[in-house]
């Protein structure tokens, strides 16, 4: 496992609460908005012997479950700017690979090496200036005929004067950071530009609050673990005056999604790099 240092711009911290909120997240994507499949495309085959990608893998959850549904013989390899979350390496399958690396400059080894790379909420790690290169550096990693999957999401709307005020920090902490949800709806273009073809995007909704049930509860506690984590890069830009209040904020937050509901919307973006 490498352990290279290289340019970090996410903006959530690397901790045990949210090492145990990304593990958590996975299971609840996986099942609501993956339909219960790691490969939610079904024109996608893994075969003997390919080698798979798992970019800004985090806690190398989608990695490890996909680990355990391929032959042995496929090679997993998992990248992310921080070794904090990933799994200790005695603890990880023989064919799982984890290293040190940007999803805007993966090694020139790799060229033509993956037939699959997904990557999954990056909106807040890389910058929008950054995820033309991020897309090109996929395009050039993947074989002939090989394919992406990208799967990407923003907050909510707002259901009433708290959720708002939550809706606007955060989109003006990510134009502090130089990042933007506006990246959403360009997705189809982007990938054209850098060479991939047959594009497809597809809307999940993740309905929660209003008693919708387990399923709703559970996505309602991660959404909030999730604001909650972005409470020090909001107060080191300024945003909020202290945590104390911005946790009340969020209390308020909750009670607007228990009374009217709301929905998290997911992007899954399929490409193919041309055969």
């Amino acid at each position: 496992m490498e352990t290279d240092k290289q340019t970090d711009f996410y903006i959530l911290p690397r901790d045990e609460s949210e090492r145990l909120r990304l593990d958590t997240q996975h299971g609840i994507v996986l099942k609501h908005v993956y339909d219960g499949k790691h490969v939610f495309d079904e024109t996608v085959k893994i075969g003997e012997n390919d080698c798979v990608l798992d970019a800004g893998a985090g806690t190398c959850s989608w990695a490890l479950g996909l680990s355990a549904q391929v032959p042995k013989s496929v090679q997993i390899y998992a990248t992310d700017l921080s070794i904090k979350n990933f799994p200790s390496p005695e603890l990880a399958p023989a064919n799982l690979h984890m290293h040190i690396a940007s999803s805007t400059q993966f090694p020139l080894e790799w060229s033509n090496k993956f037939t699959l790379v997904h990557q999954r909420l990056l909106i807040i790690g890389i910058r929008a200036k950054e995820w033309p290169i991020a897309l090109s550096e996929i395009f050039r990693i993947l074989k002939p005929g090989g394919a992406v999957l990208l799967v990407e999401g923003r907050p909510p709307p707002p259901t009433g004067p708290a959720m708002e005020k939550v809706s606007n920090l955060i989109i003006t902490l990510l134009e502090q950071t130089g990042h933007s949800y506006d990246l959403l709806f360009q997705f189809d273009k982007l990938l054209t530009d850098a060479g991939f073809k047959d594009v497809h995007v597809h809307i999940r909704g993740v309905p929660f609050g209003k008693e919708l049930g387990d399923a709703s509860i559970e996505y309602s506690r991660i959404m909030r673990a999730g604001l909650t984590n972005l409470g020090p890069a909001l107060e080191k830009g300024g945003l909020i005056s202290s945590r104390a209040e911005y946790l009340v904020l969020l209390d308020e937050m909750e009670r607007e999604w228990r009374e009217h509901g709301s929905e998290f919307d997911c992007r899954l973006v399929t490409a193919r790099k041309p055969a």
